[in-house]
């Protein structure tokens, strides 16, 4: 059964929860709705198209360039946003796309190593999550001034062992805790 939705004429907000919940499986209509509502004039509606892994790279990749902050965050959170925007984004301006981006697995292993030393502290927590990080990248973010960086750190799978004893010593009892749970683990 085919089914085709005309979008001009709804509302804003039906037309994000349409950019929202379409899944594609092998439609060429619903891959032509994501690619029109990624031009969509309402910014919340294009948010929701990148955030959609359905939607185009070709899409994804005019997202990434979004005016809006919220539609690059959540572009850069988007796993099939092709990898030259991830690189980009990670440099963009704003903490929340930072932190997006950071937490991506297909950020580019060179992108997440830049985040690893970025000023804010929510771009570097997202790094320490990740479980495509660098160990190198890791324990750099082992000695981090944030403790909740230290804690992503420690629970981290990719954390080298001696990092994790290091964490065990830490002045905060919740990193001592994580890293402890974290040697338990690489036993």
């Amino acid at each position: 059964m085919k089914v085709t939705i005309e979008l001009e004429g709804l509302s804003s907000e039906f037309r994000k929860e349409i950019a929202e919940r379409i899944s594609v499986k092998n439609s060429d209509e619903a891959l032509e709705a994501l690619a029109n509502l990624a031009k969509d004039n309402d910014y919340k509606v294009r948010a929701a198209t990148g955030s959609n892994p359905s939607t185009p790279r070709k899409a994804l990749s005019k997202l990434a360039k979004d005016d809006y902050w919220q539609v690059r965050a959540t572009t850069g959170g988007n796993p099939n946003t092709p990898k030259k925007d991830l690189s980009k984004l990670a440099e963009d301006d704003n903490w929340y796309v930072k932190e997006a981006v950071g937490g991506n697995p297909s950020t580019p292993k060179k992108s997440l190593s830049k985040l690893s030393i970025d000023n804010d502290p929510d771009a570097r927590l997202a790094v320490g999550k990740n479980p495509n990080t660098l160990k190198k990248d890791l324990s750099k973010l082992s000695e981090d001034a944030s403790w909740e960086v230290k804690i992503a750190v420690a629970r981290n799978p990719n954390t080298l062992k001696k990092d994790l004893s290091k964490l065990s010593k830490d002045y905060y009892n919740c990193v001592r805790e994580a890293a402890k749970i974290g040697l338990l683990r690489n036993k």
